[in-house]
């Protein structure tokens, strides 16, 4: 292998590239990034479709109309943009609540065996329920009960003798 051949090698390596010749440096551009779709994007695609095809509007004045709605701008729309936007968060809810239900029927019918239960063993032990009698009010102290580095506001002015 030549020197060129080696170095030709070298360069074809580091760029990661198997289509330059034997001949010349010749490496293919890499394919153009395709633009990312944000959730953001989808979400106003969606709703503009919606309104346009549950409310009749003009692409020209669905898309303006989400745009202004989203910005906090009003506009003639602003309410239908609302009312869809509520709707899809309502379709997107219900399966997520459906799927859940089961499972917090479930959980609330364990913590209602649980709280059963602990009123069995307190009925059992004879313990009294003491959440109904009202706290024990504290008793009124006087200002030289504590030392005076425990007020807020440094300590006692000292009495000067006449």
């Amino acid at each position: 292998m030549s020197t060129a051949d080696h170095i030709l090698g070298q360069i074809d390596n580091a760029l990661h590239d198997t289509t330059v010749g034997p001949d010349a440096m010749r490496s293919t551009p890499r394919p153009a990034a395709r633009p990312q779709i944000t959730p953001f994007r989808q979400a106003r695609q969606l709703l503009i479709d919606r309104l346009i095809d549950n409310h009749g509007l003009a692409p020209a004045t669905a898309r303006p109309a989400v745009l202004a709605t989203e910005q906090g701008h009003a506009s003639r729309h602003a309410d239908l943009v609302r009312a869809e936007a509520r709707a899809v968060m309502r379709e997107a809810a219900e399966p997520i609540r459906a799927a859940l239900q089961p499972a917090l029927e479930a959980a609330v019918h364990a913590m209602r065996a649980f709280a059963e239960a602990c009123k069995r063993m307190t009925d059992d032990a004879g313990w009294t329920d003491t959440s109904s009698c009202p706290a024990p009010t504290a008793e009124p102290r006087s200002p030289h009960d504590r030392p005076a580095w425990q007020t807020p506001y440094g300590p006692a002015p000292r009495r000067r003798r006449a």
